[in-house]
């Protein structure tokens, strides 16, 4: 959620979507993100391809009662991306959930014939659609730049594809079993002296305790000294860990930090 400061800048907290556990890292692998539209349509984009391809990918879709299993096939990655490692993204293929509970995690395996290794999985947590139309919501400058599109195509994309095969879901026993990492106590950045103002937004890594293992500026402000205290207050922020499926992950999580007078 966002969270307002009131002195003399505004640091502003919100999830990543689809926040991965795994990322994929291999050559020519491809990212994902699996979202509910506005209307209530589940699909799947494929973004982060560094060069043209194929690829099909073993979806298990998780609610609280059931996992589901489905296999989209041969999606082809050939939309050109305007953004820096994301030459080129999959048009969206729509998922249809055939039960009444709505999907709350996802497990992504691709396979591209391409690709000089295998690819790693993606864990996802699939957003509600209450947070997806929340004013409070922030993503990754990258997929944010694409949600709007892709909710546009997602509709003219094709038939829907129905998961056929149902199993128990793993150990889904606790009060609650998929979420995304959350700040639990926010650091404030310490102003600069020269009064300078912007707004930097910082990817921060998480552990499966939530530690920080990493930080990434993925929007600057143009002032290095805003950088530096963002990044420090980003590096001194702790976190509750994402769930998936009752257990603890990996993740990453956006900060941003609005410093304003």
């Amino acid at each position: 959620m966002r969270l307002l400061c009131s002195l003399c800048f505004v640091a502003c907290v919100a999830l990543l979507l689809g926040t991965p556990a795994r990322a994929a890292t291999r050559v020519n692998c491809p990212r994902t993100l699996l979202f509910e539209s506005t209307n209530g349509t589940y699909y799947v984009t494929v973004f982060g391809a560094p060069v043209l391809m194929r690829a099909s990918f073993d979806l298990t879709l998780y609610t609280k009662s059931a996992a589901y299993s489905l296999t989209v096939p041969q999606a082809a990655i050939a939309v050109p991306v305007n953004a820096p490692h994301a030459a080129f993204r999959g048009m969206p293929v729509v998922i249809r959930n055939p039960g009444a509970d709505p999907f709350l995690g996802v497990t992504v395996a691709p396979t591209v014939a391409n690709a000089t290794a295998p690819c790693d999985g993606e864990d996802l947590i699939v957003p509600s659609a209450e947070s997806l139309t929340s004013p409070d919501r922030h993503v990754d400058p990258q997929a944010a730049a694409l949600e709007d599109q892709v909710a546009v195509e997602a509709p003219k994309s094709g038939a829907p594809l129905t998961p056929t095969s149902t199993r128990p879901p793993k150990s889904i026993t606790c009060l609650i079993p998929f979420t995304d990492a959350t700040v639990d106590v926010l650091d404030r950045p310490a102003y600069p002296a020269d009064g300078a103002f912007g707004t930097v937004s910082v990817r921060v890594d998480l552990d499966e305790r939530a530690n920080v293992t990493g930080t990434t500026v993925v929007e600057s402000s143009g002032n290095s000294e805003l950088e530096a205290a963002a990044v420090a207050s980003a590096r001194k922020t702790t976190f509750h860990p994402a769930i998936f499926a009752c257990e603890a992950q990996k993740s990453s999580h956006v900060l941003d930090f609005d410093f304003s007078k």
